[in-house]
Order: C-alpha cells, then sequence, then structure tokens
C-alpha cells in the first residue's frame, strides 16, 4: 500500500470569496515550504511555486515525508487503470488546537485517482465525474463559509491517502497478501 498524508490550510482570500485547495498529488511541498501562493504572504515565505493554473488564495498544503505520488497513466491513456480501485482509502480529520465546532470539507478526486464515482445515472447522479486539471491528478477540497466556526479563522486538516498496489492482491504474481 502507498501512504501520502498531506497537512492543509484552508482559508478565505480575504474578500468573501472561499477558493478551494486543489492538493497536486504529483506536487508534495515539504515541511519547511508548502505548496502555496507567495503573493498571499510576507515576501521571504518559504513557500514552493504552485502549479500554473492552481486556484489563487492562501491556502496552502504538504506532503509530510515531501514525496510525491507517482501516478504513470493519466486518465484518457491508453495504459490507464484507476488506482484507486485496485483499493484505497481517504481520511480527513481537523488538526485543531481549541474546542472550536469544525466541519470536515467535502471532497473531490480527480479521474487519474478515480474516474466517475458513480457507474450508472440511475443510481445517482449528484456526484460528477471530475476530470484532472491542467496541472494534473489533484484532491479537492472544497472550501465554503459553513466550514468556518469564527470569521478569520484558518482550518487545518490532516488528509490521509492509501492505495493498493497490484501486489497487494491475494495471490498475485507479484506477492501477495
Amino acid at each position: 500500500m502507498i501512504h501520502r498524508q498531506y497537512v492543509a490550510k484552508l482559508t478565505t482570500d480575504g474578500q468573501g470569496a472561499f477558493p478551494d485547495l486543489d492538493i497536486v498529488v504529483r506536487a508534495p511541498g515539504a515541511y519547511t515550504a508548502p505548496v502555496g501562493n507567495a503573493a498571499a504572504y510576507p515576501p521571504g515565505t518559504p513557500l514552493t511555486a504552485p502549479p500554473a493554473g492552481w486556484p489563487a488564495g492562501s491556502n496552502w498544503y504538504y506532503e509530510i515525508r515531501a514525496r510525491a505520488l507517482r501516478i504513470e497513466a493519466l486518465a484518457g491513456s491508453a495504459a490507464f487503470t484507476p488506482r484507486m480501485r485496485l483499493g484505497s482509502y481517504l481520511a480527513i480529520v481537523p488538526l485543531v488546537s481549541t474546542n472550536l465546532p469544525f466541519t470536515i470539507p467535502g471532497v473531490l478526486l480527480s479521474a487519474s485517482l478515480t474516474p466517475n464515482p458513480i457507474s450508472n445515472v440511475s443510481l445517482g447522479a449528484e456526484i460528477a465525474a471530475f476530470a484532472d486539471p491542467a496541472y494534473g491528478p489533484v484532491i479537492r477540497l472544497r472550501n465554503h463559509t459553513g466550514l468556518y466556526p469564527v470569521e478569520g479563522v484558518a482550518l487545518y486538516f490532516l488528509v490521509s491517502l492509501g492505495i493498493a498496489e497490484n501486489k497487494d492482491e491475494d495471490w498475485s504474481n507479484l506477492g501477495h497478501a
């Protein structure tokens, strides 16, 4: 099983908007330099530049061990295999130091992680397929006013992702569980 853990910060943009946070799994950032927009912070703040087209705002994230998640074949390519359908987990927990009430943000997974999560429209079409942005596969945390118990407070979350590999399958020729 491949494991990645991201620390993520959600905030407002200071002008009444709530930009979503795209965790680009191939751009991990680091504890000492999270992925974020330098324009939203004082000069000299150590940040890893986000990919072109990444949503603006003062949100940021980093992977705990600064490791990218390799996805060899993206959605739409001939060799594509939905990685998360081999077995996976995704957990989001708040990182808080107060007793404020909190809400977990909604999440979307782009197509290279899991294509359309509902295979048959008659089962419900409330969750649409989400194509990879131009900068690659993402875990999108949905930011909105209902997340914030107090105005002006930043929210921090630990996002844990695990993806099974072929060798994790029982009795595969790559090994067995």
